[in-house]
Order: C-alpha cells, then sequence, then structure tokens
C-alpha cells in the first residue's frame, strides 16, 4: 500500500512542479501560458515522475538482488578458506584468512557486477591501502560503471562489525552503503 501511495505523490509532485516551472519559464520568454500548456507540462512531469520512481525501485530491486547473491557466494568462499587453514584464533590467524580470502574473491563476477577486495577509501577517493585514517574494505560490490554499491567485512573468531566501524566505512567511502558482515561457517 504505502509503494502504490508513494508512487502517486511522486507522479503528483512532479506533475505539479512541471507544470509551475513550466508557466515560470513561458513568463521568463514573455509568452502566455494556456490550459492547454498547463495540462501538458502536468502530465508529462507526472509520467516521467511515476516511470522515474518505478525504474529506480526496479533498480534497487536488482541491486539487493545481487547483493543476496554476493552474500551467499562471499560467506561460501570464507567458509571454504576457513576449512583449508585449519582452526586457528587471533590477529595473526584473522590477517592470513583475510589474505587468502582476498586473493580468491578479488575480481569475481556476479552479473555485471564485481568484487574488489582490499581497497582503502579516504573522504571518499581510493587511496594507497592502509593510508592513515582510511577505511580498508575487505570486498565491494561494484557496479558495472565502477560504483561500490555493497561492502561486505570478513570477521573470524569472536570478532563482530560494530555500528563504529560502519560509520567509518560509509564516512570514509562517502556513500550510504549497506555493509554486511561476512562469517565464514
Amino acid at each position: 500500500m504505502t509503494g502504490g501511495a508513494s508512487l502517486v505523490t511522486t507522479a503528483a509532485a512532479t506533475g505539479t512542479a512541471n507544470a509551475v516551472g513550466g508557466v515560470a519559464n513561458r513568463a521568463i520568454r514573455g509568452q502566455h501560458s494556456t490550459a492547454r500548456d498547463v495540462l501538458t507540462d502536468a502530465t508529462v512531469g507526472t509520467i516521467f515522475g511515476a516511470g522515474g520512481k518505478i525504474i529506480g525501485a526496479g533498480l534497487s530491486s536488482l541491486t539487493s538482488s545481487v547483493s543476496k547473491q554476493a552474500t551467499s557466494k562471499l560467506t561460501q568462499l570464507a567458509s571454504k578458506v576457513i576449512a583449508n587453514m585449519g582452526a586457528g584464533k587471533g590477529p595473526v590467524y584473522g590477517t592470513k584468512v583475510h589474505s587468502a580470502f582476498g586473493k580468491i574473491a578479488n575480481g569475481m563476477k556476479i552479473g555485471k557486477y564485481t568484487i574488489r577486495t582490499e581497497v582503502s577509501y579516504l573522504n571518499g577517493n581510493i587511496v594507497k591501502y592502509g593510508t592513515k585514517g582510511s577505511a580498508r574494505i575487505d570486498a565491494g560490490l561494484y557496479n558495472s560503471k565502477g560504483e561500490l554499491v555493497h561492502v561486505f567485512d570478513l570477521k573470524t573468531g569472536g570478532a563482530r562489525l560494530t555500528p563504529q566501524q560502519v560509520k567509518h566505512i560509509q564516512t570514509q567511502t562517502q556513500k550510504q552503503v549497506p555493509v554486511t558482515e561476512i562469517r565464514g561457517n
């Protein structure tokens, strides 16, 4: 129900805005607006506003589906890496798991999306690995334009993804992307 109400609200708002913009544009050019002009502007705004909303929802659904596939594949990969390495604990073990995971996952394709590993971000820019203050992402899902759309954070042992880590990642990537903890079984 809310999706339909939201669509109607978006269509009404864009239709109204387009009609007002058309009247203002004609007034600036010294032209008179007829009822037909206003109706045409409103109709065009409504159609494109609703269409944009529908397309946006479809793209969001597609990204969500790809993110779910990536989560599943990366979790399976983490499980295989941990199984191959055997039991362990502590930061040295975690570093070894991360290194093996990163080498295998880097470049993995999921449809038209690509996984890139061990990328460091600072103030929205990719920077040299380990740059002070940067956020290093264990695995990022990138669309065909090279835009980061999801971050995956590999955890081992008792380590957990914290809200502070999520905030740091989103601040340094300058993207409000989902950040998902990955843990091998």
